[in-house]
Order: structure tokens, then C-alpha cells, then sequence
């Protein structure tokens, strides 16, 4: 790749245009050019955006050329300007230079253009360069003023004992105005008992004596406040005599908060005593001098031991040596330092110490000793190990896979790769790493890829298996399905992406052949003789030929999903179709039946059907699909043939007399088989009676309960009625009755039928809904059989004792809704994570051979009438907690 160069052009021949460009290209750069003719256009483009050089022609045949100089040098002064033109005369070049232009080139001498343009971008560097330093020096003038102006530190300058300079902090502090403090003596401002020690160290300084650069005293401010105040001093010229430069911070709270830190070290070392860290005090020698608890723990001595503890009793050779240079740098430099160890406890286990060390000083700044922090950090010392290797392992397992990985950042440039995905481009690692996703994506799947990866980048939501077309090192075309992901940083924010490619050229060769197998297998279809169509279990046409639209007259949107087979019957051939409909859905396919079909217009002709049934694997019927022969012809030849057959005839109406009987005893055959099958269904509601029956058994007594107990029997009879009604509903979706409902008070009904279950098992019952909970328009009937269905799973999951909890509360939903948030939580086996998402799916079940597994199929159904949700939360063998949501209106 070259230098980028963004390159205008004022010229009105393209040809030229692309030969300059070509001449750039070989000269090193990489440019990217507009061209304009007009001089609306090139206003425009000025505007537009900044340009690295114009080339303009003279010699333009739209508008004058000199004109175009003039007006780049006007809006665009600092980008060079280079004439590319024809041989013109002396008095033209002259212009040029004149009107701005930095050099004429001549189209046949282009060898001069591209030294030309390197000279002249210097050039434009070196005067940016210039003109943004003369605007730094301007600035930090200006930054320095006010710094010294706005600091919060007060800044003065003293010349023999008045001030001759002042910032605005000083008038704050001293509480008075700037013609006051300038012609009033300092020494005025300082508190009297102070007064003497600040003139002996001021004439001292002036002196050339030593004296202290930085000391404490106090002043006094004309409203009599006192302060603390400490003051750091140099010595400087000003207006040619010696003076003083003083830099003043007003430390009064930091005196009293001293004050405050000297009653509170107790405290604080009692806080010491009791924190997870260790923490020690040692002198020069190493002993320890204080210590906590946390320390004993962490070196494994009991306290009295501790103070005569010398390195070498907890400390090998090594990290004897190590301790010992950290410690003599600490008391060399002054500066803490942080450092990593291994300790030897008296029971003889090293572990990873990580530590920090300071000087303690005296009030005269003597290093007395050291003090600071230690941190356990073994274990986590063992974690960052396992996670090396792991991280090791898994890279290991990377570069080995067949499958291709890479990972590239925000701009679509390789970071890395896999040897795999090396190979499926043709290309090394080397060339890879570094290379824009435009060298190998075809350019007409760009936009795609780039509008994938943008979802991926606001929604944080992986991509899987998206189809790409590619071309290799050698030119040829490849595709990879690709499984793409968001890579964040430590903070949480996206930097790139990772995925896994596999190659699947062949796929894709073979899809597309087939694609063109299927567009002759439709045309085929489209075309043949015969009407071909298809229909849903419900009658409905799914698909439709031309041949048969055309023997009926009708457009194909007037059919597809609009008609039924039915609805172009007579009212004869109907009723014909419906008896023999029930043999077709058993035996899977008719024959040469006869049917009378009506035209678009009204007209009648007669077909000859054959259907064959599409059954999914348990074997129930999903739609068929058929060819009709329009028999107009051979009935005309059948007519005679039943006129000269009518005992045949007969015969055969008495046939169809004895298969409708057939097929009406098959029909009530498969009514029983339904019927058998829903009655299976009733076992639960069947239990619960049976255990009421039981209760009553083992505790009937003279009194009241007996009626409670009936009472009881006859909601679980209704209960068992409320699970047909859902098989039902789940087949077509029984309409809901919304009524305003007390969800309190469902909840406990639905407890009722299931409470001897709770005292059999020994399970917990822990309601925990409010009572202010809000009234909401639900089917009162069809939430207590969500309710009942969720209790019994629960129980069930329990086999003896445990926790189950039913929870309420108001939420806000995902889009700031008012909503109802019921949690049925148990402390059951759990469901694992790998089956958790096909729980609510119909005929799944993860319970013993014999269940429909239909109830939570029913219960979701139920609530997504209700325009609410349910989801469940689980964790293997510790519970499964079901959540519902459902709206507040």
C-alpha cells in the first residue's frame, strides 16, 4: 500500500484525470481522487471536506482556469495548489504563480509531479508544524497567568519587607483588599509570637545564610482570624534587586486534623488489630516491633513469639536476600515500595506473601523503622497457575481444531488466526495478521457483513452460522459459515470480534444445484398436464399448478390461502369428499376419485383425483397433496357406459352404501381412541380425589369436617374437568373470559387442592404476597389450572420434605410497564441446564414414562393469552423456581 493522498482535480477530461492518477500511483502514493469541471461543483467539494493537493488545468474549456486558482487560494489557503496543463505561453505560467499556484507542470513532463507534490506537502507540514508551536507558546503564556492568578495557593513576591506582587488567594486570606496588602508590611500579617522567627530566617536568606526553604507560623488577617500557614521561599530578582518569591498554603484544618489523628491513634490501632490484612512495625534491625492478629495467623507464631521472630527463622536463603534489598532501597530512597515473597510458617508450609513497606521517621524526619501491609495471596497465586494452563490448554486445542478461529478488531482487521482458517484462504499467518476483511470478502457481501457485525456490536447478541461468500489467494471463490461473538475488554467495552468459520463450498456448490434442479423441477410442475396441488389439514390450498389454475379460471393469489378444496366442490362431490376423507387420513392415499369442481365463472367439469397424506413422524396427518385429470371427455364416454351398465351401477351405489358404513364405524373407532386417550389425562385430578377419599378415611369424625372435605372432592372433580378443557385449548385455543380477579385468592384456592400433598411429603409451605397486592383481568378458571399444574411439578420434584415458596409483587416491566411477578419456587431436584429450554415445549417431559408432558405446554399457552410470560430459573439438584409476569391494565 501506498501513502494515502486525497487529491482534487479541477480538469475536464477524465482521461487526463486517470493518467495523472496512474503517474501518483507508481510515484508511492495511494490516491483517492474527485474531479470537478464547474464551478459550483468545485465550491462544493472545497467545502465538503479538506484535500491533501489540488491539480488544476488552465486550460478548461467550461470556465476560465486562472479564475479556479484564485478561488481555491480563497477557500483553501493552506492546500497546495499544482498546475497540470498543456504547453501554454510565459504570460500564462506568470499568472498562475500569481493567482496561486506553486508550480506549473506541463502534461508531457509528468516525471516532475510527483517531486513536486513531496516537496510541497513538506512544506504544508513544516507550516502547520510553525503555526501550531507559535499557538502552544501563546497559550501556556495565557495558561500560566491564570494558574498563577487562580491558584487556590497563595503566591506572593516581597521586596525589603512589601509586597510587590499579589494573587487573588492572597486577598482571600488575609481578608483584605489589594491596595492594603501592597502597602502594608508583611510582617504586619504574621501573628506576633511568630514575627521573629519569620525576619531571622527572611535576612538570613537574603544573606545567602542557610535557612530553612519551608516552615510553618502563623498570621493573623485583619478581620483577627488566626491560621496556620506554611510557606515555602526562594530567593529571585526582581526589577534588578534581590527578593522574595513565597508560596503560601493555608494548613489550619490540616493542624486541627492532626490534632484529631493523635486522640484517634488509638483507635485506629485497635481497627488494626482486627482487619483480614496483616500488619506490622519494625525497627532498623528487622524485629518486630508492632504487629496484629492477622499477622500471627498469617505467619503461623503465636504472639509472644512474634517480636523475637529474626528473618532467617521464616525466611530461606533467597528471599532473605530479596527482603533485604527492598528494605535497604526503601531507607536509601524514601520511597514505598510493593514486593512479592515466600514465607516459611512454623509448621513448615511456604505460602505466597504479597507486601508493601514504608519508613516510619520521627518528628525530625529520622528513619526509625518500617511499617506496612501483608497479603495471603497463595491461593490465588495457585488460580493464576491453573488459569496459565487452562488458557494454554484451550489456545492448544485452538490451533489443533479443523474448524477455522480468528479474531479481529473494531475495523474488521485479523488479530489472529488458526492454521485452519490459514488454509481455507490460501494464505500464511503472516499475510493474515493485519489484513482488512476487504481483501477476502466479495464486494457485493460487504454491506451484509458489515450490517451482521453492527447487530452484533449494539446488541451484544452472537451471530451463528451466517453464510459468507469469499475469494481466496488464488482467485477463487470459497464459502465459510461463520459463528461470530463480541469481544469486550476488562471494562466491558467492545474492541472486537471472534468466531469460528467451516469451510462449506461444497454445501454451497451442491445448494446451488440444486436450486436450479428445483427451478426445472417447477417448471416441470408448472407446465405438466395434469393439476397438481397441495392442502393443509384444514382444507386450505398451499400450492396450485398453472394447468389447474387454468382449467379453473382462477389467479393463484385468489387461491393460495383463500380457498379451500372444498369451496370448489359441488355441494354432491363435497359431501362425497367428506365420507371419504377419514379412509384417506388412514390409509394415507386415494385413487381415480371422482369429483364434480365449479370454475371461476360458475361452470361445472368433472375431475379425476389421486392424493397421497404427509404424516409427521406419530404418524398425524399435516396435508396432501394430489393430481386432478380433467375426465370432461371420458365422462361424456362413462354416461354411455352407465346407461348401458345400469345394474352395474347398482351394484356399485350398494358398495358405496356398505364402505360409508365401514368408514362411519372407523370414525366412531377413532372417537373411542380419543376418548381413551383424554380420559388417561384425568389420573392427577383422579388421584387427588382418591387421597380426599383417604383423608376423610383416616380422620372422619362427628362434626363439621365432613362437609369441608366434600367440598374438597368437588374442586378436584372440576379440577380434573379444567385438564380435558386444556387438552382442548391447546388444540384450538379456547377463547379466555377476563374478569377482575383477586390473584390472592386464586393462589390459595389452588393450594386447598393440593394441601394433603404438602402434609404427606412433609413439605413447607411459605406464601409471600402481600396483601395490597393489585386486582387484574385474568380467566379465573385458567390461571388456578396454571397455578394447580405448577404446585403439583413442584411437589413432585420433592419426593420428601423441602421448600416450596409462591411469591407476589408489583414490577416494572422491560418497557416501564405496571406488571404482576409470581415466583413458584421449590428446593426440588432441579432441571439441567442443557434441558431447561425444551421444558415448554408440548410432549416434552423430563418425569417418568406414562406423563403427556403437556402441562407447562397448556400453562404457557394459557399465559400467553394473557399477554404475559413464563420462563423457569433452575439449578441441577438444588430447585427449579417457575416465574410468571403478567400485565396490570
Amino acid at each position: 500500500m501506498g501513502k494515502p493522498l486525497q487529491v482534487l482535480m479541477i480538469a475536464d477530461s477524465e482521461n487526463n484525470a486517470r493518467l495523472i492518477i496512474q503517474t501518483l500511483a507508481n510515484g508511492g502514493y495511494d490516491p483517492e481522487y474527485k474531479r470537478v469541471e464547474t464551478v459550483q461543483a468545485m465550491q462544493d467539494v472545497l467545502r465538503d471536506k479538506p484535500w491533501d493537493i489540488i491539480l488544476c488545468d488552465c486550460q478548461l474549456s467550461t470556465f476560465n482556469g486562472l479564475k479556479a486558482i484564485a478561488l481555491v487560494s480563497e477557500l483553501q489557503a493552506d492546500v497546495p495548489l499544482i498546475v497540470v496543463s498543456g504547453a501554454v505561453g510565459e504570460e500564462t505560467v506568470a499568472e498562475c504563480m500569481r493567482s496561486g499556484a506553486l508550480d506549473f507542470i506541463l502534461k508531457d513532463n509528468l516525471s516532475r509531479l510527483v517531486p513536486a507534490i513531496d516537496r510541497e506537502l513538506a512544506e504544508v507540514k513544516l507550516r502547520i508544524e510553525r503555526r501550531q508551536a507559535e499557538q502552544t507558546i501563546l497559550e501556556s503564556e495565557e495558561k500560566y497567568r491564570l494558574l498563577v492568578e487562580n491558584s487556590d495557593e497563595v503566591i506572593l513576591i516581597a521586596q525589603e519587607g512589601v509586597l510587590k506582587f499579589i494573587n487573588r488567594a492572597s486577598v482571600k486570606m488575609f481578608g483584605s483588599s489589594y491596595e492594603r496588602m501592597t502597602s502594608t508590611p508583611f510582617i504586619e500579617f504574621v501573628h506576633p509570637d511568630d514575627r521573629e522567627l519569620v525576619m531571622s530566617y527572611h535576612l538570613r536568606r537574603l544573606r545567602g545564610e542557610a535557612a530553612p526553604s519551608r516552615y510553618v507560623f502563623r498570621v493573623i488577617a485583619l478581620t483577627g482570624i488566626m491560621r496556620w500557614a506554611e510557606i515555602h521561599t526562594t530567593v529571585v530578582s526582581w526589577a534588578g534587586k534581590p527578593a522574595t518569591l513565597n508560596f503560601i498554603t493555608d494548613i489550619t484544618r490540616r493542624k486541627q486534623a492532626e490534632e484529631k489523628l493523635q486522640k484517634s491513634e488509638g483507635k485506629y490501632r485497635s481497627i488494626l488489630n482486627n482487619i483480614e490484612e496483616g500488619y506490622y512495625e519494625t525497627g532498623l534491625g528487622g524485629n518486630f516491633t508492632f504487629f496484629n492478629d492477622s499477622l500471627c495467623r498469617i505467619w503461623g507464631y503465636p504472639r509472644e513469639e512474634m517480636p523475637d521472630l529474626g528473618y532467617r527463622k521464616y525466611l530461606d536463603q533467597r528471599n532473605e536476600q530479596k527482603l533485604l534489598e527492598v528494605f535497604n532501597k526503601i531507607y536509601t530512597t524514601g520511597v514505598s515500595a510493593r514486593y512479592n515473597y515466600q514465607l516459611i510458617r512454623k509448621d513448615g508450609v511456604r505460602r505466597c506473601i504479597e507486601a508493601s513497606a514504608s519508613l516510619i521517621k520521627d518528628s525530625t524526619g529520622r528513619p526509625t523503622g518500617f511499617r506496612g501491609f501483608v497479603h495471603d495471596v497463595t491461593e490465588r497465586r495457585e488460580m493464576e497457575e491453573a488459569i496459565r494452563q487452562s488458557e494454554e490448554k484451550y489456545r492448544s486445542i485452538i490451533e489443533q481444531m479443523a474448524d477455522g478461529y480468528f479474531e479481529v478488531d473494531l475495523r474488521g482487521v485479523f488479530t489472529f488466526v488458526n492454521d485452519a482458517q490459514c488454509g481455507s484462504l490460501g494464505y500464511s499467518r503472516e499475510e493474515m495478521i493485519g489484513m482488512h476483511d476487504r481483501r477476502y470478502v466479495v464486494k457485493e457481501k460487504r454491506e451484509a457483513l458489515y450490517k451482521l457485525f453492527g447487530r452484533i456490536y449494539d446488541t451484544g447478541i452472537p451471530a451463528k452460522s451466517y453464510d459468507l461468500e469469499l475469494v481466496k489467494k488464488d482467485g477463487t471463490k470459497a464459502y465459510q459459515a461463520i459463528s461470530t461473538s463480541l469481544i469486550r475488554n476488562a471494562e466491558g467495552k467492545p474492541v472486537g470480534f471472534r468466531g469460528i468459520s467451516r469451510d462449506v463450498t461444497e454445501r454451497k456448490t451442491a445448494e446451488i444445484q440444486l436450486r436450479n434442479y428445483a427451478d426445472e423441477i417447477s417448471d416441470l410442475y408448472n407446465h405438466a398436464p395434469c393439476g397438481y396441488h397441495s392442502i393443509s389439514a384444514d382444507g386450505s390450498f398451499l400450492r396450485i399448478n398453472d394447468t389447474e389454475l387454468k382449467w379453473l379460471g382462477y389467479d393463484r393469489d385468489e387461491i393460495i390461502g383463500r380457498k379451500k378444496w372444498g369451496d370448489l366442490m359441488t355441494r354432491e362431490s363435497l359431501a362425497d369428499f367428506q365420507k371419504i376423507f377419514p379412509v384417506f387420513q388412514k390409509q394415507g392415499w386415494i385413487n381415480d376419485q371422482e369429483f364434480d369442481v365449479i370454475r371461476k365463472d360458475g361452470s361445472v367439469f368433472p375431475v379425476l383425483l389421486n392424493a397421497k397424506a404427509i404424516k409427521d413422524q406419530e404418524g398425524h396427518y399435516l396435508q396432501s397433496s394430489s393430481t386432478i385429470f380433467d375426465i370432461t371427455q371420458l365422462k361424456k364416454v362413462q354416461l354411455e357406459l352407465r346407461i348401458k351398465n345400469l345394474e352395474l351401477t347398482m351394484a356399485c351405489e350398494d358398495l358405496q352404501q356398505k364402505q360409508a358404513m365401514i368408514l362411519q364405524q372407523e370414525k366412531m373407532a377413532s372417537i373411542g381412541m380419543l376418548a381413551a386417550g383424554v380420559a388417561h389425562e384425568i389420573k392427577n385430578p383422579l388421584a387427588i380425589i382418591l387421597q380426599g377419599i383417604n383423608y376423610l378415611q383416616s380422620t372422619l369424625k362427628q362434626g363439621s369436617l365432613e362437609i369441608d372435605v366434600m367440598e374438597r372432592l368437588n374442586k378436584a372433580v372440576l379440577h380434573a374437568d379444567l385438564i380435558v378443557k386444556g387438552l382442548l385449548s391447546y388444540a384450538r385455543q379456547t377463547p379466555i373470559k377476563l374478569i377482575e380477579q383477586d390473584i390472592r385468592a386464586l393462589l390459595d384456592e389452588s393450594l386447598v387442592l393440593t394441601e394433603h400433598e404438602f402434609h404427606a411429603k412433609n413439605i413447607r409451605l411459605i406464601k409471600e404476597y402481600p396483601t395490597d397486592l393489585p386486582r387484574i383481568c385474568v380467566d379465573g378458571n385458567q390461571m388456578k389450572q396454571v397455578f394447580v399444574n405448577l404446585i403439583i411439578n413442584a411437589i413432585e420434584a420433592m419426593p420428601r420434605r423441602g421448600k416450596f415458596t409462591i411469591s407476589a409483587g408489583q414490577i416494572k416491566d422491560d418497557a416501564g410497564k405496571n406488571a404482576l411477578q409470581l415466583s413458584f419456587k421449590d428446593t426440588g431436584y432441579g432441571i439441567p441446564a442443557d434441558k431447561i429450554k425444551n421444558i415448554f415445549d408440548p410432549f416434552y417431559t423430563t418425569k417418568a414414562i406414562g406423563n403427556t408432558g403437556l402441562g407447562l405446554s397448556i400453562s404457557k399457552g394459557i399465559i400467553d393469552m394473557h399477554g404475559g410470560i413464563i420462563y423457569a430459573e433452575s439449578v441441577n439438584e438444588e430447585g427449579t423456581n417457575i416465574i410468571i409476569k403478567l400485565p396490570i391494565a
